[in-house]
């Protein structure tokens, strides 16, 4: 259902969510065809866990918790085959249609494919957000609101005035290195978002969804009186 509307790709949450890998495979098998791009949020740094969402069919990651350059340029790396990266080489995988395209090929195809972001979710990171958003074969970075709030001493406040400006910093210095920004949005966030420089939007399926079920609910009500 989530790859019907016009999105351009759905993300599957591997970190906060409950998918394992079987169900990450079968997942991107059902979004690619849909016509969408599958992405993942990994549940963490390791390079095995970039692999597994890699292999399984996502066409790009997004690592949480990046800190630093050399973090950033770690799992960079681990997305990406010889010579460009260190990824683990399974040419027989779900990415790769089980081995339907020779591997020379499908190693040239998928480094030039995937894609790679990284999550900035603290005081730390934003103060290295443009060494990490530099890092070779990074992408853009990813805003990550709430952990940030917790970082600042603001707890759940994403929109104080501390945690906005922190976002405003961090993204402006990855358009600095060249690479884009972004984070999760709403419709009425997403014109100051834009206004920030930011130009790659994530939407929370559950919230859209929930708030969509209880609106309905309330008409409902109040339609039969």
């Amino acid at each position: 259902m989530l790859a019907l509307p016009e999105y351009d790709f759905v993300l599957v949450d591997c970190e906060h969510g409950p998918i394992h890998d079987q169900d990450l495979e079968a997942m991107c098998r059902i979004i690619r065809l849909r016509g969408k791009a599958p992405l993942c949020r990994v549940r963490d740094q390791h390079p095995k866990s970039v692999m597994r969402a890699l292999d399984a069919g996502a066409l790009g990651v997004m690592v949480p918790g990046i800190e630093d350059a050399e973090t950033a340029r770690e799992v960079a790396a681990a997305c990406r085959y010889a010579p460009e990266g260190s990824r683990g080489l399974f040419a027989g995988s779900a990415a790769n249609d089980w081995g339907a395209t020779a591997t020379r090929d499908y190693i040239r195809e998928a480094n030039a494919a995937i894609l790679c972001m990284v999550q900035v979710e603290s005081a730390k990171a934003v103060e290295n957000a443009a060494a990490i958003a530099a890092a070779p074969n990074v992408d853009g970075i990813v805003l990550g609101p709430g952990d940030l709030s917790q970082s600042l001493g603001y707890p759940g406040q994403q929109e104080h005035p501390e945690v906005q400006a922190a976002m405003a910093r961090a993204t402006a210095a990855a358009r600095r290195a060249g690479r884009w920004a972004g984070t999760i949005a709403t419709p009425a966030s997403v014109g100051a978002l834009c206004a920030m420089g930011m130009t790659f939007f994530l939407v929370g399926a559950t919230a859209v969804i929930t708030q969509a079920l209880r609106g309905s609910a309330k008409d409902m009500r109040a339609a039969a009186g």
